[in-house]
């Protein structure tokens, strides 16, 4: 039986007798030099091979069936023939087969196992694919089966993790406080009391039931915050307002002047903001520190919210009007104390439910309030264990519970971080990795202790 196709090159593809062999033709200019260059290049690579193997002692016989035209003969259907093109060194061969060179051929009469009665497949490769096959054979042929194969150099990265950077981080100071927050009352402010306030806070707003108002996304809405009357938003409140505030009553006197006994409706805090600075030496480590930070900062139980990044270089574990999120930057000074090298870090509590779950049910809770606790329970920094990360998707997907360390386990764990760590703005996290992938043994915590004072010290309200 003997068929031929035109190959792409200018060339015949010929079979015969379980072989394929390549036949150059020259028609044509440009098929003729391309023929021409590759017929000689074939040539070459055989009687080259066949010298190689007389100089390492091997004897080649030639069998009847090969023919050693062209490109020679490559084996029609042969998991061998797969091997080769991988570039693999061949063992042994089987008794059957027979190696000449650059040349494979099976056994006179013997016919490769077929399905149903189907003739086995034919994968036409173009031509400069069997000159690499046929180089690859050379190779296999003059280098020792027994060599061992050299371990290919891992790259790593002389710049620390940061993980490292966060742990070994020397802040010059750190400030804990309460930087805003609104609180509703029934009794209206009188003058008096707005300027005594607007004297002991940075900022001082002040808004009636039923006013229109301008929202943090820039639209217009009417205020209800009924049965209180006003609402009362402070930001950068010291002591002595917070303190006037928690001792000043809110009851209403009735129609003959008569208090009532008790406060029915206390005043009510609805939105707060509990913030950290961390100030540092110069501007290059403020940036690797907030770098490092957007990387290994976790919200526990954040959901599906994902991280943001603002124009300004900022970041939130994404905004919400219910609950609380956490928000960065490092683009302004120190509210308290101006320090410029500062890295903001603030915990904004929406909803008085939510403040009440903190642990704040009046101002004179906030006078009390125990900020390192808080932030010793939010300030959750983790890094990701690469290696352990892949072999936890090992052990998970075959149903192992092996624990050494395996060859295939850090490469593993580098393409479930690239694939599954990437936030919206297209950032690496560990918030993304956990929204994505899921928690587990790999996440290991970072110690937070030198970012926060000690007991009762730089613990202000502002």
């Amino acid at each position: 039986m003997r068929c031929r196709w035109r190959g792409p090159q200018g060339g015949v593809l010929v079979h015969r007798n379980n072989t394929l062999r390549l036949r150059p033709t020259f028609r044509g200019a440009a098929g003729s030099e391309r023929g021409l260059v590759s017929f000689l290049a074939l040539g070459f690579a055989v009687l080259f091979s066949g010298t190689a193997a007389r100089l390492l002692g091997a004897a080649p016989s030639v069998h009847p069936t090969v023919e050693a035209f062209g490109g020679g003969c490559i084996p029609r259907h042969s998991r061998d023939s797969r091997f080769l093109a991988r570039g693999r060194a061949l063992t042994a061969p089987e008794p059957e087969k027979l190696t000449v060179g650059a040349v494979w051929a099976t056994k006179p009469g013997s016919r490769p196992a077929s399905k149903a009665g189907h003739p086995p497949p034919t994968r036409l490769r173009p031509e400069y694919n069997r000159l690499r096959r046929a180089f690859e054979v050379m190779r296999a042929a003059v280098t020792p089966v027994s060599s061992p194969r050299l371990p290919r150099p891992v790259r790593r990265s002389t710049r620390p993790d940061a993980a490292a950077f966060l742990a070994a981080l020397a802040p010059l100071d750190v400030y804990l406080y309460a930087h805003s927050g609104r609180i509703l009352f029934k009794r209206p402010l009188t003058t008096e009391e707005r300027q005594h306030l607007a004297d002991n806070c940075q900022s001082l707003d002040v808004h009636r039931h039923g006013q229109w108002i301008k929202d943090a996304s820039g639209a217009f809405r009417q205020l209800n915050i009924f049965p209180f009357r006003e609402q009362v938003q402070l930001v950068g409140a010291n002591r002595v307002a917070l303190a006037y505030l928690a001792s000043r009553d809110d009851r209403i006197p009735r129609g003959n002047g008569a208090l009532p006994k008790r406060d029915r409706q206390p005043p009510l805090i609805i939105y707060l903001e509990i913030a950290l600075d961390i100030i540092l030496a110069n501007e290059q480590i403020l940036r690797e520190a907030f770098a490092a930070f957007k990387r290994c900062f976790v919200q526990l139980w954040n959901g599906k919210n994902e991280s943001i990044e603002f124009d300004n270089g900022g970041m939130s574990t994404g905004r919400r009007w219910n609950g609380k999120y956490l928000s960065a930057y490092i683009s302004k000074p120190s509210p308290v104390t101006g320090e410029v090298d500062c890295l903001h870090i603030e915990y904004r509590i929406c909803s008085a439910r939510a403040v009440r779950a903190v642990g704040i049910a009046s101002i004179a809770d906030l006078l009390a309030f125990d900020f390192r606790a808080f932030w010793q329970k939010h300030l959750v920094l983790r890094d990701v264990d690469i290696a352990r990360l892949g072999r936890h998707s090992l052990n998970k997907r075959f149903g192992k519970r092996r624990q050494e360390p395996g060859p295939d386990d850090r490469r593993t764990g580098q393409v479930l971080w690239r694939a599954y760590a990437y936030d919206k703005s297209g950032s690496l996290c560990v918030q993304a990795l956990i929204q994505n992938y899921g928690s587990g043994p790999f996440l290991k915590n970072i110690p937070i202790a030198h970012f926060l004072p000690s007991s009762g010290e730089n613990a202000l309200v502002s």
